[in-house]
């Protein structure tokens, strides 16, 4: 417990007072809440923090080939923003982003977003009563920090992939490639897989 305790409010008890909030991520969940909170909360400050160069999240990150949602398409998506024209019963990942995109920018929800800036931790300063968030930006290396009074984690699972535990694979002399970190430009073409 901090040695000054909270400090106290100075609004009166039916004013709103002003909320900061930061959110981690701009997947499905982070990009929800750039939408939600602006509709609901008064005298909001909202930031959502990306990692990523866009928003989507998993569906920003993932293109290996034949990528695609496992659940049908219309059961994958805002109930507010339904989308009639899914091209598959289990949509393709490239139609999830842009569908992703589209809801973005219908909703202005970009406004709201920082890209390539990556969650780094968070810590609740008890004497300010609020979060001080690290961030690395990507454009310019730099450690930055960001204080809120909410912080909403919203980084999903899917992204934090990791390599098989399978003996001598980082041994292997050819090209390894992930499904969750896949090469683009990788030409299978003419060669031997395993």
């Amino acid at each position: 417990m901090g040695s000054q305790g909270l400090p106290l409010d100075t609004q009166a008890v039916d004013e709103c007072r002003p909320i900061k909030v930061i959110c981690i991520g701009a997947g499905i969940s982070g990009i929800l809440t750039a939408i939600r909170f602006p509709q609901r909360i008064k005298n909001l400050d909202l930031t959502v923090y990306e990692k990523n160069e866009g928003p989507g999240g998993t569906w920003f990150e993932n293109n290996y080939p034949g990528i695609s949602c496992d659940i049908p398409s219309h059961a994958y998506q805002y109930t507010f923003e339904n989308n009639p024209n899914w091209s598959r019963f289990y949509a393709p990942g490239s139609e999830i982003l842009e569908y992703l995109n589209h809801v973005v920018d219908k909703y202005g929800a970009r406004k709201y977003m920082k890209f390539q800036h990556e969650f780094k931790g968070a810590r609740w300063c008890e004497d300010a009563g609020k979060w001080e968030v690290q961030l690395l930006r990507h454009t310019d290396g730099q450690t930055i920090y960001d204080t809120a009074d909410v912080v909403v984690k919203a980084t999903g699972t899917l992204n934090k992939w990791k390599w098989p535990d399978i003996p001598g694979l980082h041994d292997f002399k050819g090209t390894l490639l992930h499904s969750a970190n896949w090469e683009t430009s990788f030409d299978a073409a003419g060669k031997t897989l395993a």
